[in-house]
C-alpha cells in the first residue's frame, strides 16, 4: 500500500520503503548517502521499541536537521521519552492509538 500511494503522488523516486526489523536494519545498514528527513515507526505496542528506535535514529546520527520522526503506540503509553537530539512536537490521539511526532535537532 505505501509503495502504491507514493507511485499515485509521483514521490516513488524520493522514497525508500524498508521492511525490516529496525534495530538489524539501523546496526548493519551502512548510513544513507543523505540522512532521513521522515521516518514512519509503527512497532508493536507496549514494548518501548518506539523510543528505542528513535534513540538508535539519533545515536547513528541518521536524521536531517529538522527531520520529522512519526511514532504510533499504544494510548496507554502516556509518554515517549526523546533522546537530546530530538524534540517532541506534537502528540495525536487517534482512538486507541496515539502518535507521538519528534523533530531532530
Amino acid at each position: 500500500a505505501i509503495r502504491k500511494n507514493l507511485q499515485a503522488t509521483h514521490l516513488d523516486n524520493h522514497a525508500r520503503v524498508i521492511i525490516s526489523d529496525a534495530f538489524v536494519f539501523l546496526e548493519r545498514e551502512a548510513a544513507p548517502e543523505e540522512p532521513y528527513g521522515l521516518a514512519l515507526v509503527d512497532p508493536p505496542y507496549e514494548r518501548g521499541w518506539g523510543e528505542r528506535i528513535l534513540e538508535a535514529l539519533c545515536r547513528k546520527k541518521r536524521l536531517a536537521a529538522g527531520a520529522w520522526v512519526v511514532i504510533e503506540e499504544s494510548a496507554r503509553v502516556k509518554q515517549i521519552a526523546a533522546p537530546e537530539a530530538a524534540r517532541l512536537i506534537q502528540q495525536r490521539v487517534v482512538g486507541d492509538t496515539v502518535l507521538y511526532i519528534f523533530e531532530a535537532r
